[in-house]
């Protein structure tokens, strides 16, 4: 696939990153000082991850290469993999949207954990693309980095970024990730609720855990497994506005976040050094 057809690596690590962008994109905004509305700010970023939303964004990485077409998609068939592999994983009131605008109920299929060891031997995987180093130079020799090209990147970028806004009432309405849940503060009182991947911290005898939204809760049945500290998944009910009752819970090893920011380093590097690779043919073309 990549000799004849000539398709860049990094069509194959963009699939893997785009879905997560706007995650990564929300962790920064959370570290910052900027203003938001947390519950619409989720529901940006909901929208902004789903299918459609990877489109627009693989559609502009496509505009930076030649063969711009079958840049774009590997990169969306890359998303669409990455994306059908995290709706098989069993994740507590999160997962996947493949099909919105349509319908913005999340998928989660549960078929296998986040942490088993199918999801480890994937992210193994990833390493092995980087065994072929030598093939960073076919992708600097097919970047296409005119201004035409670079203007049609931008276009939709904006478009990446402006058309989740339109969705941010529908997704809340449908209470994916429990939005809806979240917002009406004052009807809290004995409705559902799901977390997944949340810390747990004590002060005194006071127990808490933050939701995906930055707000925090009290648990009102702590246990004293959980004194431990590191990342769970809860199932649990309201009991005030505030304060919730765990149903069940399971703790989560931190390696996958490990992986994670190795992975995502890697691919950094990886599009770092086609750039100076790039730019090193362009000078050394017009001498």
């Amino acid at each position: 696939m990549f000799g004849p057809l000539r398709v860049p690596f990094a069509a194959v690590f963009a699939g893997c990153v785009i879905p997560d962008v706007p995650w990564i994109i929300k962790r920064l905004v959370y570290m910052t000082d900027i203003p938001f509305e947390p519950i619409s700010a989720s529901a940006y970023f909901i929208a902004q991850a789903s299918l459609v939303g990877c489109l627009l964004s693989c559609v502009a990485f496509g505009f930076l290469f030649t063969n711009f077409k079958r840049v774009a998609a590997i990169a969306f068939l890359g998303c669409l993999v990455h994306l059908s592999l995290d709706a098989l994983q069993d994740k507590w009131g999160n997962g996947v949207h493949l099909i919105a605008p349509f319908d913005w109920e999340i998928l989660s299929l549960g078929v296998f954990q986040s942490d088993s060891v199918f999801t480890y031997l994937l992210t193994i995987s990833g390493i092995i693309p980087f065994l072929f180093i030598i093939k960073a130079r076919q992708d600097a020799r097919l970047l296409c980095l005119v201004p035409l090209r670079l203007a049609a990147c931008c276009i939709c970028l904006f478009a990446y970024f402006l058309i989740p806004l339109l969705f941010i009432n529908d997704v809340v309405a449908s209470n994916s990730r429990y939005l809806q849940t979240l917002a009406n503060r004052d009807d809290r009182r004995g409705q559902f609720l799901e977390l997944d991947r949340e810390k747990v911290s004590v002060t005194g005898d006071t127990w808490h855990t933050t939701t995906h939204v930055g707000e925090t809760l009290m648990i009102a049945n702590p246990d004293a497994q959980l004194a431990d500290g590191g990342t769970y998944s809860f199932r649990a009910e309201f009991v005030d506005e505030r304060e919730i009752k765990v149903i069940d819970w399971k703790r989560h090893s931190g390696m996958r976040d490990i992986a994670s920011y190795a992975g995502l380093m890697g691919i950094g590097c990886w599009m770092i050094m086609v750039l100076i690779l790039s730019k090193r043919l362009n000078t050394a073309a017009a001498e």
